[in-house]
């Protein structure tokens, strides 16, 4: 595949050189330079606190650099499941932190310089049952004080049709590493360090938190370094601690993001609305302007379970049904983000626990379910809260809504979803034991399965992902896969293992 659009041109942002020494001198340890470590880090830097952000790869390089980037409190239904599920309280709870989180993003980009682009976010139904859930969202936007607004058939200029929708006006998009930049000069300027090229590969589970770190790349020969802080933020998509095992309540899921621009200068107008379906296959449109000048239309969708399923069919139904819809466009960029959905269907904030060891050090941040450029910032809030002990001009409106959504007790529909998922996962542990010689997962030893769209070996116990050279590329393991003649992607068209499509990039 291709890579994203926004990285096109680009090169990654300056960093600094691994700080030495555990001498205390450090308040924060931020582990992870997407949108939730950085905005974690500028809040804590402009709380007095003395940071350092630690990235495997480089800033962006992964979910957030890689996403469609639509910073809307509008999440495709989300808040209307949380509503039937969790009831109103925690249902309004999360529309005001994912609100306040555009808020606060939007005030930070102005002050970056950070061009962001008001659009509004439509959730569009397919069917008369998906109409029917949209009166829950509409329901809880409203008593939250967000002004839904009921769109009818026919009111929405698209060439699809669609049996209802809801819109919210003055929502925001922007370029996902045009904010990445920024938020590394300004956490540097700040005094705060970011490191690129440094995985952690653990942390200590006792006393005051000391992080062990690795070089990124299996191409890189040290030892591994020691750093000590106070605090230690995993904002990793999924921690890569076993502590906590947040990932048995976690599932990870690949989309794809699909690049268009217009064959000729005059063939028709692009959707003008941030758009994303409620049912049938999830469907994601919004317009941007490519660092060429010209203008773009993303679609995405095609989500499958990491390592289950190569991802070839729903690609090709995505690259299908857009090339239908819009004729007069060419495909220029195709490219994919993983994010993790919770189990409860809530997103998760607050101390990694372990447990009978009482209050830990170390904190986390995950099941953001592909809404990451407001939950992630909303965990944020919630994070720099914790690691600050006090209320900051940052932080305090976390203080109206992280009680009732963080830090819950499972109820039992969500109980009985982790035991389910899990069994899942121990099924096609023990099934997979007998099956052909391929890598194991550096995690928990899961088979990988060869992912030929795009050239990686996924394991499908935890969604963990792995380069062709053995290089770690995502997900909760820690280490490179060890050299093998395993390693070796497998011939082109083994049915065993996955192949791509035809036309494929």
């Amino acid at each position: 595949m291709t890579g994203p659009l926004w990285m096109e041109g680009r090169v990654p942002p300056d960093c600094d050189v691994l700080p030495r020494g555990t001498d205390g001198t450090i308040d924060t340890i931020v582990v992870g330079a997407g949108i939730t470590g950085l905005c974690t880090a500028l809040m804590l830097l402009r709380a007095g606190q003395r940071v350092v952000v630690l990235e495997a790869r480089h800033p962006g390089a992964v979910t957030t650099g890689r996403t469609t980037a639509k910073v809307t409190a509008l999440h495709a239904g989300r808040a209307g499941t949380i509503l039937r599920r969790h009831g109103a309280e925690v249902a309004h709870a999360y529309v005001r932190a994912n609100a306040d989180a555009l808020d606060w993003l939007a005030r930070l980009c102005g002050g970056l310089g950070v061009d962001m682009q008001t659009r509004r976010a439509v959730t569009y139904a397919q069917t008369t049952t998906g109409r029917a859930r949209l009166e829950d969202d509409l329901r809880v936007l409203e008593t939250a004080g967000l002004p839904a607004l009921d769109l009818r058939p026919g009111s929405l200029e698209v060439p699809f049709p669609f049996a209802g929708a809801v819109g919210l006006e003055g929502q925001r998009q922007f370029d996902p590493m045009d904010f990445v930049s920024a938020a590394v000069a300004e956490v540097r300027r700040l005094g705060g360090t970011v490191v690129a090229g440094a995985r952690v590969l653990g942390v200590s589970a006792t006393g005051t938190p000391t992080v062990r770190i690795g070089p990124g790349h299996p191409a890189e020969r040290r030892a591994p370094v020691r750093l000590g802080a106070r605090r230690v933020v995993m904002a990793t998509g999924t921690p890569t601690l076993l502590r906590g095992l947040v990932f048995t309540r976690v599932h990870p899921e690949r989309s794809y993001i699909l690049a268009y621009r217009r064959v000729h200068p005059g063939a028709g107008d692009l959707p003008g609305d941030m758009l994303i379906s409620l049912d049938g296959p999830r469907r994601s449109l919004r317009t941007t302007t490519s660092p060429d000048g010209t203008e773009r239309l993303l679609v995405g969708g095609a989500s499958h379970v990491v390592g289950r399923d190569p991802g070839t069919v729903p690609l090709a139904n995505l690259r299908a049904w857009a090339n239908r819809m819009f004729p007069d466009l060419a495909e220029t960029h195709a490219w994919s983000a993983q994010d993790y959905s919770p189990v409860g269907g809530l997103p998760m904030a607050g101390p990694l626990r372990v447990a009978g060891l009482g209050a830990s050090p170390v904190l986390f941040a995950s099941g953001f379910a592909k809404w990451g450029m407001t939950n992630g910032v909303a965990a944020a809030m919630h994070l720099a809260r914790l690691c600050a002990g006090r209320a900051t001009e940052d932080t305090a409106p976390s203080l109206e809504w992280a009680e009732r959504l963080y830090g819950r007790h499972p109820d039992m529909e969500g109980a009985a979803d982790t035991a389910r998922l899990n069994a899942g996962v121990v099924s096609r542990l023990i099934a997979e034991s007998v099956q052909r010689a391929t890598p194991r997962c550096t995690h928990l030893g899961g088979r990988l399965h060869w992912n030929a769209v795009e050239r990686s070996w996924d394991c499908p116990l935890h969604g963990s992902r792995f380069a062709p050279d053995g290089c770690l590329l995502e997900g909760p393991a820690t280490r490179n896969l060890p050299p093998s003649p395993r390693n070796r992607p497998p011939a082109p068209n083994d049915p065993d293992l996955g192949t791509a499509p035809p036309g494929t990039p």
